[in-house]
């Protein structure tokens, strides 16, 4: 029994110890984005804000009930009282229809404002034949709201696309200083293990003071140099913590930054122009960015026929069909009573000279779709711009990648060499430091080169827009 509960201890310390040492991979850091992060909640709502404005311009075609009640009392007579209830519905190309009930009383009634006993329903509509008949505000609203969620969408993706971007910056700035932490151990290792080596001969007799002290100071040298990059990696994990938001927010914590994974070594391979142009092809095409600046267009593009419409006349017809009491057959003579004997029936008409108004708006609508369309050309511009700038570094990297792959394994090659040499008395300690601070340089370098190769690539994802 005591050692089974020694294995079950034994085990869970090793999954803890494992589990601590788990490397922190990118596929994680953009996990945590899309689950956490408060900008990706904040770019969430540029949906939920673009369906509530939606619903709200829907509102404009929703039935309307009113009723208004009108009374005077005075010295025990009623003057008048007057009341109208009812529905309206609005519909498309500027119809509204109406039905209702009103009823009218008192003693001193406007003639006009007279009904029968009963009261009196009405059936009718009011009709814009003029400015508004092919697009008024309502449908211009609702136009605009259902472009609105396409270009919420968009939007959203950008500020993904940038957050992401910033991330993976961050990511692989961490990795590479985690990676020459590690470069720089090792090489303090073997320095410690020289110095040791060297001291033993020392006192043996068979290398000099001077060896030793040679040694030494190259320990010391990669203490110091091993503190600045520890330093590095402690600043660059400070900034890659921005983007670990975890449940909750500070479940994350500094000893979860101590693992990084070890660089990766891709097939290298050159963006040809052919693949170039079809990327530009799909940053013109794909890119949220350019693609909500084409939706702001047609959002101002329903404005500009809106405002185009309200320079025309203003003409609107009115037609009510009256009953008496509930009934809008209350006589003999049929149909004709409906439509020639019991109606209320009207006309609007107005139009401003030299309607200046109108034409003001429609023009400040046509700079502004005129500007956006230049703002569109540039940020298109801006975008293929930067990603041929990325693919060029992409490929300058690749290639410096390659040729220095070659250098740090001809100087790995050249350090081993001049080991042997000093195994058999014809080398020293001076040309071995020599060696190996430039295999060490060679190797920071190769790190910091494979680092930028990752951010490169992408910057080029960002460029077409795909980060999310």
């Amino acid at each position: 029994m005591p050692n089974r509960i020694f294995g079950w201890f034994f085990f869970f310390v090793f999954l803890t110890k494992m589990d601590a040492q788990t490397p922190l991979f990118l596929e994680y850091v953009f996990a945590t984005l899309r689950q956490n992060h408060p900008a990706t909640i904040q770019a969430n709502l540029f949906a939920d804000a673009a369906r509530a404005e939606l619903l709200k311009s829907q509102g404009g075609f929703d039935m309307k009930l009113f009723g208004d009640y009108d009374s005077k009392i005075f010295k025990d007579k009623t003057y008048f009282s007057i009341g109208e209830y009812g529905v309206k519905l609005p519909t498309w190309y500027g119809l509204e229809l109406k039905t209702g009930f009103s009823t009218a009383s008192g003693n001193f009634l406007d003639p006009e404002k007279t009904l029968p006993a009963a009261g009196q329903a009405i059936a009718g509509l009011d009709w814009t034949v003029g400015r508004g008949l092919i697009l008024d505000d309502r449908r211009a609203t609702l136009f605009q709201a259902k472009k609105g969620i396409q270009l919420a969408e968009n939007e959203r993706l950008v500020a993904l696309n940038d957050l992401f971007f910033a991330a993976a910056k961050s990511y692989w700035s961490w990795v590479v200083a985690r990676e020459q932490v590690r470069i720089l151990e090792q090489s303090l290792d073997r320095a410690q293990v020289r110095f040791v080596g060297l001291r033993e001969n020392f006192k043996q007799g068979d290398k000099s003071a001077i060896d030793t002290l040679e040694a030494f100071i190259l320990v010391q040298t990669r203490q110091f140099e091993l503190v600045e990059k520890q330093q590095e990696a402690r600043e660059a994990a400070i900034l890659l913590n921005n983007f670990l938001w975890q449940t909750p927010p500070d479940a994350t914590n500094f000893k979860d930054l101590q693992t990084a994974p070890p660089l990766p070594i891709l097939d290298l391979k050159i963006m040809d122009e052919t693949v170039l142009t079809n990327f530009n092809q799909q940053v013109r095409g794909t890119h949220p960015a350019v693609r909500a600046s084409f939706l702001k267009l047609e959002i101002l593009e329903i404005e500009r026929r809106l405002k185009n419409e309200n320079r025309k006349p203003e003409l609107n017809f009115s037609y009510n069909f009256l009953a008496s009491g509930w009934s809008f057959f209350p006589g003999n003579e049929g149909f004709e009573d409906v439509f020639v004997n019991n109606v209320k029936f009207g006309a609007h008409f107005s139009y401003p000279i030299p309607n200046r108004k109108a034409r003001g708006d429609l023009q400040k609508t046509q700079i502004k779709i005129a500007a956006t369309a230049a703002a569109l050309d540039q940020k298109t511009r801006e975008l293929e711009n930067k990603l041929r700038g990325y693919a060029n570094d992409l490929n300058t990297l690749a290639e410096q990648i390659a040729l220095f792959q070659s250098i740090t394994e001809n100087y790995r090659r050249m350090l081993e060499g001049e080991q042997e040499k000093f195994s058999i008395g014809e080398s020293t300690v001076f040309l071995i430091n020599s060696r190996e601070q430039k295999l060490l340089e060679a190797n920071l370098k190769l790190a910091k080169l494979l680092g930028e190769y990752q951010k490169a690539r992408v910057a080029v994802d960002w460029s077409l827009g795909i980060l999310k």
